[in-house]
């Protein structure tokens, strides 16, 4: 296996606003890197802890947010606060809360969110956005230009039986 490298490292933006949707994907995105990138079997190539300082370091640098994600005198006053009780609510013994982040971390877990020392989550709820108003706006500009959709709705039957034909003759085991 070649050797890491801090380019090849996953991002993550800890600095780009919160949604529970974005930080869902967040960690989907880790865990499918740490899949694909973290070592065979038990051989690891990073640790859940690497996996994270560096998906943070390189979701900042490619944001242009400041800084390095790490929490000290000076730096932004980023960071997200989860619910370690709730991550190992099972607790039969001691594991790691990096490991179990990447095993079960999920938007639900999020208690607060800071940004630029301000919180903009408290307890899963957005503060200083009306987001009914948002979605009840969202969906009245979906259903406006889902008529500029008429050619695409009428070719997607055949497309996606032929997609889901191909995919099934991929991943047969045979």
């Amino acid at each position: 296996m070649p050797p890491r490298t801090n380019a090849a490292a996953p991002s993550l933006s800890a600095s780009t606003g919160w949604r529970s949707t974005r930080t869902t994907t967040s960690l989907r995105e880790m865990r499918l890197v740490q899949m694909a990138h973290g070592g065979l079997g038990f051989k690891q190539t990073w640790t859940p802890a690497e996996m994270f300082s560096l998906a943070i370091r390189n979701g900042r640098r490619a944001t242009g947010a400041p800084g390095s994600g790490e929490l000290g005198p000076g730096n932004p006053a980023d960071y997200v606060v989860i619910d370690l009780d709730r991550l190992d609510r099972d607790r039969i013994m001691p594991v790691d809360p990096m490991a179990l982040l990447f095993a079960r971390g999920n938007a639900s877990l999020v208690k607060e969110v800071v940004v630029a020392g301000k919180t903009i989550v408290r307890d899963g709820v957005c503060s200083g956005v009306d987001l009914p108003a948002i979605e009840r706006e969202l969906r009245a500009l979906y259903r406006t230009g889902v008529g500029k959709l008429a050619n695409f709705q009428r070719i997607w039957p055949p497309l996606s039986d032929r997609l889901s034909g191909w995919f099934e003759q991929q991943l047969t085991c045979q």
